[in-house]
C-alpha cells in the first residue's frame, strides 16, 4: 500500500466517533484473526527495539549445572553474586537446577553469566 493511500485512510478515520473506531478495531481483529491487539507490533519496531527490550527486561536466573567447577568455587561464586550465607549457598548447590536470583535486569544477568562461565558452571534465564 502506498503512503498516499494510508494518508487517505487516516483522514477518513479522523472523522469517526470513538464508538465507531472501537467497532472498527473489533471488526478488523475478527477479520485478521488477531486475538490480542496490544501484542501486535510492526516488524520495523520489533527489530529496532529488540535489543532495548532485552536490556530492560527483568529475568530470573537459574543455576542449570555446576559443570566442571568444584563445589567450593561454585559456593564462593553463589555467595558473591547473591549475598547469601554459606549454608544457603551450599543448599542451593545441592538443589541444582534452581533459581538463584529473581527479577534481575538483563544487563546484570550478562555480568553474572561471565562469573559462572569463568568457573565452568552454567546458568540460564527464565
Amino acid at each position: 500500500m502506498k503512503k498516499n493511500n494510508i494518508d487517505n485512510i487516516i483522514k477518513s478515520l479522523s472523522n469517526l466517533s470513538l464508538k465507531e473506531i472501537l467497532s472498527l478495531t473489533t471488526k478488523l481483529a475478527k477479520k485478521f484473526k488477531i486475538n490480542n491487539i496490544d501484542n501486535i507490533s510492526t516488524n520495523n519496531n520489533n527489530i529496532q527495539n529488540k535489543d532495548e527490550i532485552k536490556k530492560k527486561k527483568n529475568v530470573n536466573i537459574i543455576l542449570q549445572s555446576s559443570g566442571n567447577s568444584s563445589k567450593l568455587s561454585l559456593i564462593r561464586t553463589l555467595r558473591e553474586v547473591t549475598n547469601i550465607g554459606l549454608k544457603e549457598a551450599k543448599e542451593l548447590t545441592d538443589k541444582i537446577p534452581c533459581i538463584i536470583l529473581n527479577n534481575i535486569v538483563y544487563d546484570k544477568y550478562k555480568e553474572i553469566e561471565k562469573k559462572f562461565d569463568k568457573i565452568g558452571a552454567k546458568i540460564k534465564i527464565e
